[in-house]
């Protein structure tokens, strides 16, 4: 039955309840740093969404997602929509610093 199952997925272990073939280590990214490149004592970067989805920010303002959609249709969304494609984003900034959600 699990003839087919790569080591890593199958459910045999040792007595720590670790799977002794499970290789956990990070490989690096193609084209970026590696991971020992960086100076010790550093933290990785991570990097805050600048846009909210257009369902994020219906939550973050307390409306349902289709009244989102038919106020950015009708213009009357109260903050500005970037469309790329056929995807619509909303600034993080600006929804940020309309609800009051901004650092002083």
């Amino acid at each position: 039955m699990n003839a087919h199952r790569p080591k890593a997925l199958s459910a045999v272990s040792d007595d720590d309840g670790q799977d002794p073939e499970l290789d956990l280590s990070i490989a690096p990214v193609a084209g970026g740093p590696a991971l020992h490149d960086r100076p010790s004592g550093s933290r990785p970067v991570v990097r805050r969404k600048t846009t909210y989805s257009v369902t994020e920010a219906a939550e973050l303002l307390g409306i349902h997602r289709e009244t989102a959609y038919l106020q950015i249709a009708a213009g009357t969304f109260p903050v500005p929509v970037i469309r790329v494609g056929r995807q619509m984003k909303i600034p993080r900034a600006v929804l940020d610093e309309l609800l009051g959600l901004t650092e002083s």
